[in-house]
């Protein structure tokens, strides 16, 4: 009697020697050829590969969220943004699949899908990052005044803890031109951490010193206490 590993080596190699006779490249070598592609900047060979791979595991979704990668990268948003989709229902927790499509959704012209994908993960989740990205979005989509309240929410979620959240409202007001507004948020973030050289270098090529004493206390520290 054969043993049953053996049975399963044997299987194998069968199942191999058959997908090599018949010219079909086995799934991980496809996917192996495309992050090497991805790797060398070869996006279109990438897509292709990736495509491949789709079609070969239709129902994994991080082969759907690479050929989208791929896919932004040749200019081909629209149909990222079908990959995206599918990979999201699939997994509607993960963020970095929800940026992707965000991305892919601007990058075609929806921006009205977007904002409203973005803002139901923000209102569902209650958190700071998911306000945050909308903030962002809507700065890119040319939405100033919706920008700003998404990045203020995030702020005030954050309880004025975390630099990034100020840094982020401090690049917001740079982009429309409120120096104002933007110096008051580097100090901000300044006094939440003392050695973020960005933040230094901001401060000073605003014609300011970025001493001890400069930073202040972040106004939602206080918000947070109402």
């Amino acid at each position: 009697m054969i043993p049953a590993a053996l049975r399963v080596s044997v299987l194998a190699l069968a199942l191999t020697l058959t997908a090599c006779q018949s010219g079909e490249r086995a799934a991980h070598r496809i996917e192996l050829s495309g992050d090497r592609a991805m790797r060398q900047a070869d996006y279109a060979l990438a897509a292709d590969e990736y495509q491949l791979l789709v079609n070969r595991r239709p129902g994994q979704y991080e082969s759907r969220v690479k050929l989208a990668r791929a896919l932004l990268e040749v200019d081909r948003p629209a149909y990222a943004r079908e990959q995206l989709e599918i990979a999201y229902t699939q997994r509607p927790t993960n963020a970095q699949i929800l940026d992707l499509l965000a991305e892919a959704m601007l990058r075609s012209g929806d921006v009205e899908a977007m904002t409203r994908e973005l803002r139901f993960a923000a209102e569902e989740s209650g958190k700071a990052p998911d306000w945050y990205r909308l903030g962002v979005f809507l700065t890119r989509a040319g939405d100033d005044d919706a920008a700003e309240t998404a990045l203020r929410t995030a702020a005030r979620l954050d309880g004025g803890n975390d630099p990034a959240f100020q840094v982020g409202l401090a690049n917001f007001y740079g982009s429309v031109g409120d120096e104002d507004r933007r110096l008051e948020r580097l100090r901000m973030a300044l006094f939440l951490d003392q050695e973020d050289k960005t933040v230094r270098d901001a401060i000073r090529e605003m014609g300011h010193v970025p001493g001890p004493t400069f930073g202040i206390v972040p106004r939602e520290r206080g918000e947070s206490l109402r």
